[in-house]
């Protein structure tokens, strides 16, 4: 290997469980016979287009295994470390695991369970809370004592505004005197 590819390899480190044991070897070949293929040129029908083809494919191929057996994989690793009698790397990577199934989203409120059922919920929710009729402390009709209430603050309200505008025009008056 160059010491190129070295450095690419140790920048670009996927996190894919089984990473190490079954694609880095592959992505290394498959990464050298593209840089090959590179430099003479990007042939299509040369030796080293195929060697390049047949390499990432086999990349390809073990990157989609190892995706495929994630769980297992972890399984085997925590399998490992356990079997090791390394009980801190253990519950580390025990924690590692559960903690990146843990979501910021409620997936369950009452008896609703899941996405759609928790918004059926709450269109519910504020579909009566917004279309209902109010219940109001008193009956179909107000009280008469409603109605003096709204005639006295209208007359308040007329007979302040109307001083008001008495005392702007005795002032506006006055200045002219």
């Amino acid at each position: 290997m160059t010491q190129n590819l070295m450095v690419n390899m140790l920048i670009c480190s996927p996190n894919v469980p089984g990473w190490t044991d079954y694609v880095s070897d592959m992505h290394c070949a498959a990464r050298q016979a593209f840089l090959d293929w590179v430099a003479v040129g990007k042939p299509r029908s040369d030796m080293l287009y195929q060697h390049m083809y047949t390499n990432r494919a086999a990349f390809k191929q073990a990157l989609r295994y190892c995706k495929r057996q994630k769980e297992q994989m972890q399984a085997d690793v925590c399998a490992r470390i356990c079997a090791n009698n390394d009980s801190k790397q253990f519950w580390k990577n025990v924690s590692k695991i559960a903690n990146k199934k843990v979501t910021s989203h409620v997936n369950k409120i009452g008896d609703n369970v899941g996405e759609t059922e928790i918004c059926n919920m709450w269109q519910g929710y504020f579909y009566k809370l917004y279309n209902s009729k109010r219940e109001t402390c008193f009956s179909e009709d107000p009280p008469i004592g409603i109605f003096v209430l709204l005639w006295y603050i209208y007359i308040c309200v007329f007979f302040y505004f109307t001083a008001f505008i008495d005392l702007i025009v005795l002032r506006f008056m006055d200045s002219f005197v």
